[in-house]
């Protein structure tokens, strides 16, 4: 995409006519037209943004609209002084808003609801960008439904956002037709983590309810104060359940989970309480434990006839560091399965569409690159894909809208019918940090390209998670 002057220091972009706003062209709303105006500055060369607007005062509803090249306008004077008089020194930064006139400006019909281009600047006092470098600008970046819901799967999967931002490029044929950039799918992640604030016990509930429907041996219970706020859960699934069957004799292993708002008697009773409701067989014989003071005067309630033991204190206190091999048994050892199958019984899983996306995105990425191969080599064929484009566009939004308004009218109902549950009080953890923070970039425009901004969070914890 050759850009050839115009006058002294003035680009035109080289776009064809078709693909050109004109004046009189009609459109039935901002949204289309700017995503008309933003296809052009993509060919072009340069970002769009929003630009100035006006309300009509007899309806108060906006009348004139600006859609303008996001080097319109001038730095803020005000925030070069604080630049300057700032003792920490900054990197450099070239100035980005340099009074670029290109605009399209558009008034609504008064008697319609459609919008006419009254006035359209087409040229630009500064040289365009190469189509190399076109998708890095901020109106073509933009996180696809696909890949949002790849980057969920990626992060539920503990993969960092570097790598999945590489599986991301590979998948898309190069960085290039990706859409994005990191710090988008970043900021896509904080956004996720965002929308848990508030919700993490319900999501909880709504999990542990799922994986009761998928096997019936799972097992959870909870509890929540007068105010609907979560104070304590404990769950084993049926892996756990069935090795207490052949292991629970002395509870030295893992056997379920719990999350505690507290550490007093009382959770501990309901604790150790709810753990022999969901073991198959009794008590265990011999329990080891620390000495929570608390967790020893629960154990002697639930678990009176159980042998209660400090034995990590005891061997503290007698310099015994090492066991002899004779007294650890192979089932204690990271060699317990070698050599060895369990069967746990049949188990179903629902499958779910999310977890095949990326065969069926592969699938239909090599078949797009293979028709636009074929289409692309006639003006005709160009044509004719690209319509046939805009109709399956239009399609898919209309079976995508619906399934997200069903999918989400399902997510807003309550668990049971039942009132919602409030998240857990912000309590610090046992031997935690004083203070827990995440830095995390904020979003930020690539064309300010603004200093990053730190945005800390507390770090939600419960009093105690316990492994039983």
């Amino acid at each position: 995409m050759a850009d050839t002057s115009e006058g002294p220091h003035l680009y035109n972009p080289q776009v064809g006519e078709d693909r050109k706003p004109q004046i009189r062209m009609e459109f039935l709303s901002l949204e289309e037209a700017f995503a008309f105006y933003n296809q052009y500055a993509r060919e072009s060369g340069f970002s769009a943004r929003l630009g100035n607007s006006k309300k009509n005062k007899r309806t108060n509803e906006v009348g004139w609209k600006q859609f303008v090249c996001f080097k319109e306008g001038h730095t803020d004077e005000k925030r070069k002084k604080v630049a300057q008089v700032d003792s920490v020194k900054e990197r450099a930064r070239g100035e980005v808003r340099i009074g670029c006139r290109a605009k399209l400006s558009l008034v609504k019909e008064q008697t319609g609801a459609n919008w006419i281009v009254t006035k359209f600047l087409e040229s630009h006092n500064h040289p365009l960008s190469t189509p190399s470098k076109v998708h890095l600008l901020r109106s073509h970046r933009h996180v696809s439904e696909a890949k949002k819901v790849l980057t969920q799967q990626f992060t539920e999967a503990n993969i960092p956002t570097c790598q999945q931002v590489r599986l991301l490029k590979i998948d898309s044929g190069g960085p290039e037709f990706l859409g994005c950039t990191e710090r988008d799918i970043r900021n896509f992640e904080r956004e996720l983590r965002d929308k848990q604030k508030g919700i993490d016990a319900e999501t909880l509930i709504e999990f542990f309810a799922t994986e009761k429907e998928k096997n019936s041996v799972f097992f959870y219970a909870y509890e929540i104060d007068s105010t609907g706020r979560f104070t304590r859960c404990f769950w084993a699934d049926h892996v756990s359940r069935r090795a207490y069957s052949v292991f629970g004799d002395v509870v030295s292993i893992v056997f379920g989970y719990a999350f505690l708002s507290d550490e007093k008697t009382e959770s501990f009773v309901w604790l150790l309480t709810k753990f022999i409701e969901a073991m198959p067989k009794c008590p265990p014989i011999v329990i080891i434990t620390d000495q929570d003071p608390a967790l020893t005067k629960a154990i002697g309630q639930v678990l009176p006839q159980t042998v209660h033991r400090h034995m990590l204190a005891f061997f503290r206190i007698n310099q015994v560091f090492l066991l002899p091999d004779k007294y650890i048994l192979n089932r204690w050892t990271r060699n317990a399965k070698v050599g060895a199958i369990y069967d746990f019984g049949a188990q179903t899983s629902i499958d779910t569409p999310d977890a095949k996306l990326m065969a069926r995105h592969s699938r239909l990425s090599y078949k797009a690159s293979v028709v636009i191969d074929v289409a692309s080599l006639t003006d005709e064929g160009t044509n004719m894909l690209d319509d046939q484009f805009d109709y399956i566009y239009s399609k898919l939004q209309d079976l995508n809208i619906s399934s997200k308004n069903d999918n989400q009218s399902q997510r807003n109902q309550s668990i049971d019918g039942g009132p919602s549950i409030v998240d857990p009080s912000l309590v610090r953890a046992k031997g935690s940090n004083a203070t827990e923070k995440d830095n995390t970039n904020d979003d930020e425009s690539y064309e300010e390209d603004l200093a990053s901004i730190a945005d800390s969070r507390g770090c939600l914890s419960t009093a105690g998670r316990y492994n039983l």
